[in-house]
């Protein structure tokens, strides 16, 4: 392929910030999804490609991703302007990366193009030029929207970047669930069409329990500059808990054994910095993850692996010939204790000797003829990688470079540099660890396996072994932390406490302020001002209902210590027709209301302040599935004020797959507040939604929908619909944007 169709068939990323006020008065809302023709012109020759755009209008932004086989681009730079004649007009550049097979293009090269709108055809049309002298014109047409055809969205809790292919397969491979009821997660749903860094996100699920929502994607070629825009884009969009990422790297052959996994303490570039005529001096920016994560990442168990396996004798063997025919010295190999226990060095030397496969020198070991003989027939006949390994986890630096190092001097050049601990060589962890700081991410870690030394004996066998598990320990790890925070969201977990009934997670209910609240309050004050009073006015409400159900926790819990076994022995009985009704008084008898569990047939539960033997007050009131085994598991839960035994006014109701809704209740039913993931019987599709609420019922299963006047927000998308609606249904749309 030439460079003219490079330049036709790019990928084009549009990413420049520019003026509100501009951007709104030169052009109308041009984002959406486009097909677009690609006419190109080099000399003599000519031809057509056909691509699809997609095009982003924020009010800070506007961005295009041009999806085809030829090749990639990112934006330099993006301006708005106006011809002599007034019309609207799009200058840009960017820079082409090259990926088809057969291109005459020796590397990225760089292109212009200028874009101007035709509201009578809906369409995008104008000329462009590269730097590999390729000409010609753009022409967009805009797609029709296909009714009820809304992305599926996610609030994402962790974005895992990888470099390359091979990672990706290995992590995604790691993450996802060996069945469609295991833990992992079950289904992967491609987002390449909602962002300008296409990626997959999925639920990881533990014990039939969302634990996480996981986003993953790579670069399309490996390397600092690649994945920091990826992860760069991802982050802002996604807004995670925090960003990490597995891979591959070189090892210091001092420290790590192939297959090892190395966990960054900390991550910087070590080829930044400034070159004179005294030679380098290094600038070091040290991008530190958490002492909370540090901690956590030193206590990762190997043996808890699936890539993790002891040692035959043959396997042994061969390790310690291998090491002797590269010139190491097996005896202070760092994996030396992993391939032999105590007592076993002695007798397997011995034995080798006995063969005639390796003799002793004086006080090191030298192979025989026929030694160097076997262990080279060896490895020209095991090619393929290892399936377990008595791999050692690690904490260290790890450094990154913008080259493969295979060179075997570069670990002391890096000790003469200053940082004499390095565990890891690599190309794109500092960049992470960038990323996060400079966005405000809470937490990032990078995992990644060794697969070589960095040397000249450098090859690719260990590379998927190494993939596979750094992949494996960033799962086990991810899953401790998440499992950490809802086993700390449980009331009495891990207490006497946690006996006192089933032990069904409580969900705390979400935080509704920070950046993100922040840029919807100002977007929608700048598009839809009318709404504004509205969208706080519900913020308010889910606030006050967060903090009247993080009360009913605390005083559910309370009850569940007072009454210690007590509430576990009245679900593991039989119940009479009646609800039993378990008494805890709460300070002086007549001066304050009793303390109660109150547990039905259904072993459905309430704990709390009571009036009588009816809820009203601060209290927790969880309903239960049971399975066929009468193991009960927490399918819903309303936790905040109730009023004679019904819901309201302030609470937060968590629905079986972990919706919520939080906010202000009226008649036992949500009136006005903050609603996630609307969809299915609620009808309108949407990360989640800030208004008034409707309720109607099916059969026993309350419906609570969007009725009346609301704001519906795609939180990937970044975007806004502002209107009023009928049970759950768009009646009209005053204003819809994107921020």
């Amino acid at each position: 392929m030439t460079p003219d169709e490079d330049a036709a068939q790019n990928n084009n990323s549009l990413d420049s910030p520019l003026s509100a006020s501009s951007s709104d008065a030169t052009l109308p809302d041009i984002s959406g999804e486009w097909t677009m023709d690609i006419h190109w012109h080099r000399g003599e020759r000519a031809g057509k490609v056909t691509a699809s755009a997609i095009i982003r209008q924020d009010f800070g932004r506007i961005s295009m991703e041009v999806h085809s086989k030829g090749s990639d681009s990112h934006t330099l730079l993006a301006q708005l302007g106006r011809e002599k004649s007034g019309s609207p007009v799009l200058h840009y550049l960017y820079e082409v990366d090259p990926k088809a097979i057969g291109s005459d293009a020796e590397g990225p090269y760089k292109g212009a193009a200028i874009l101007r709108f035709y509201s009578d055809s809906e369409a995008l049309r104008g000329n462009y030029w590269t730097s590999q002298l390729t000409k010609g014109h753009f022409e967009l047409t805009r797609k029709a929207k296909a009714r009820n055809a809304a992305p599926k969205t996610y609030a994402v809790d962790v974005v895992l970047i990888t470099a390359i292919r091979e990672e990706f397969d290995a992590a995604k491979s790691a993450f996802s669930a060996a069945s469609t009821t295991g833990d992992g997660v079950r289904e992967w749903n491609d987002q390449k069409t909602i962002s300008s860094a296409p990626h997959e996100v999925g639920v990881f699920f533990r014990n039939n329990v969302p634990l996480f929502v996981v986003a993953i994607a790579k670069p399309t070629r490996m390397g600092a500059n690649r994945t920091g825009h990826v992860a760069t884009v991802l982050v802002e969009r996604l807004q995670p808990k925090c960003l990490v990422m597995c891979g591959v790297c070189a090892g210091n052959p001092g420290d790590l054994a192939l297959g090892d996994i190395v966990v960054s303490e900390l991550a910087y570039q070590y080829d930044e910095g400034k070159l004179d005529a005294d030679g380098f001096v290094g600038d070091h920016r040290q991008s530190p993850i958490s002492a909370r994560w540090l901690r956590a990442a030193e206590t990762l168990k190997p043996e808890d692996l699936p890539s993790y396996g002891r040692p035959t004798a043959q396997d042994a063997r061969y390790w310690l010939l291998e090491r002797l025919l590269g010139g190491d010295n097996p005896r202070n190999h760092p994996a030396r204790k992993r391939y032999f226990g105590t007592g076993e060095w002695q007798t397997a030397i011995g034995e080798l000797e006995k063969q005639g496969l390796l003799s002793i020198d004086g006080s090191a070991l030298r192979l025989t003829a026929a030694g160097k003989a076997e262990v080279e027939r060896s490895i020209v006949m095991d090619v393929d990688p290892p399936l377990t390994l008595p791999l050692a986890i690690k904490t260290g630096p790890i450094a990154s470079g913008n080259v493969v190092v295979k060179d075997g001097l570069t670990w002391n050049r890096l000790k003469r540099m200053g940082m004499r601990t390095i565990l890891g060589l690599e190309m794109e962890a500092a960049a992470i660890g960038e990323v996060a700081r400079a966005s405000g991410v809470e937490e990032w870690i990078v995992i990644k396996g060794v697969m070589d030394h960095a040397d000249p004996k450098k090859d690719d066998r260990f590379k998927p072994f190494a993939a596979r598990a750094s992949a494996e320990a960033l799962r086990a790890f991810l899953v401790d932390r998440f499992g950490e925070i809802a086993e700390g969201a449980r009331s009495g977990e891990g207490s006497d406490a946690s006996q006192a009934a089933p032990a069904p997670s409580t969900w705390r209910p979400r935080i509704v302020e920070g950046r993100f609240y922040d840029d919807l309050s100002a977007a929608i004050e700048r598009h839809a001002p009318r709404f504004n009073g509205l969208l706080q006015l519900a913020l308010e409400k889910a606030k006050e209902a967060r903090s009247a159900a993080e009360q009913a926790y605390e005083m559910s819990e309370q009850v569940r210590v007072a009454l210690g076994g007590a509430i576990a022995k009245t679900h593991a009985g039989r119940l009479n027709e009646g609800a039993k009704i378990l008494r805890v008084e709460n300070g002086s008898k007549g001066t304050a209301r009793p303390l109660i569990a109150k547990i039905w047939n259904s072993h459905d539960e309430y704990t709390g302040e009571a009036a009588g033997n009816e809820a009203d007050g601060l209290g927790v009131l969880r309903l239960y599935l049971f399975s066929e085994e009468i193991t009960p598991s927490l399918r819903s839960s309303y936790a905040g004020m109730h009023e004679a035994g019904r819901y309201g006014p302030l609470g937060v109701y968590t629905f079986p797959d972990q919706q919520q809704f939080a906010g202000q209740w009226t008649g036992g039913h949500p009136s006005l507040g903050y609603r996630e993931f609307i969809g299915d019987r609620g009808k309108l599709q949407c990360d989640f939604y800030l208004g008034y609420m409707n309720s109607t019922s099916d059969k026993f299963q309350p419906l609570w929908r969007p009725h009346g006047e609301g704001i519906a927000v795609d939180a990937s998308l970044r975007r806004v619909r502002c209107g009023t609606l009928v049970d759950g249904v768009f009646d009209r749309i005053a204003t819809e944007f994107s921020f």
